[in-house]
């Protein structure tokens, strides 16, 4: 390695949270939908025209992200008791789940939790309470989930219409924790989009993203790719 005084030059290559789902599916272009804490859809044509939509934040955008279900789940829970209209079992776990995080221990109060500042992880955190609520049953943590998913169909749409894609055959990589670990989620997202691009074909990647950022990283200086993504690949299976 050699020593600092000997460094001749230091490159810089800027590498977009996209283009590791791209790289992952082995494809330049195609549709990225990332739901995780934030949210956003971008997509690139095969003639590199280029559309994003969202990760604008929480209050101002982030449709269908992990913080959108996990306050949707806060506020299912909060008028839980008012109406047997309203119960769901998301109330006690979600409820609990904000003491623990509050740190308040017997003075934990939910008004007073909300009303400070919360950090949004820690409210998207709460997504996987209302996914396995849902997938146990409960309606109305189901249509929290698949509220989600259409918001963010409509954000993948507006991708969509901009580059003229619709007819395009494509792959739409998800990635984020909401989208590759809810399947209820990208279920409805999936059916949501071949409702109107019926072209796309919905795409997870097996290895974690920071593996398509190497990837895509490698592409970009010239790495032998298909020796390189084989080796990495593999390691990041086992």
């Amino acid at each position: 390695m050699p020593e600092l005084g000997q460094i001749q030059s230091i490159s810089h290559h800027v590498i977009m949270e996209h283009d590791g789902p791209l790289a992952l599916a082995g494809t330049r272009s195609g549709i990225v939908v990332l739901a995780g804490t934030g949210a956003f859809a971008y997509g690139r044509r095969q003639d590199g025209q280029e559309m994003h939509f969202d990760g604008i934040g929480p209050l101002y955008g982030d449709y269908g992200s992990g913080f959108q279900i996990g306050l949707a789940g806060i506020r299912a829970a909060g008028r839980s008791s008012w109406s047997h209209r309203y119960e769901t079992a998301l109330a006690g776990p979600i409820l609990e789940a904000c003491r623990e995080q509050s740190g308040m221990g017997g003075e934990f109060n939910m008004t007073a939790y909300m009303a400070d500042i919360r950090d949004r992880s820690e409210i998207a955190s709460l997504a996987r309470i209302v996914d396995r609520v849902a997938n146990a049953g409960d309606p109305t943590a189901r249509a929290i989930i698949q509220g989600a998913a259409a918001d963010m169909a409509e954000t993948v749409r507006c991708v969509v219409d901009h580059l003229g894609v619709a007819r395009e055959e494509l792959p739409m990589i998800g990635t984020g924790s909401v989208a590759t670990h809810s399947q209820l989620y990208w279920s409805a997202l999936s059916k949501g989009v071949q409702a109107y691009a019926p072209g796309l074909t919905p795409t997870l990647p097996k290895v974690p993203a920071v593996f398509g950022l190497c990837l895509a990283l490698a592409d970009r200086i010239g790495v032998d790719s298909t020796e390189f993504r084989a080796n990495l690949l593999a390691q990041a299976k086992g």
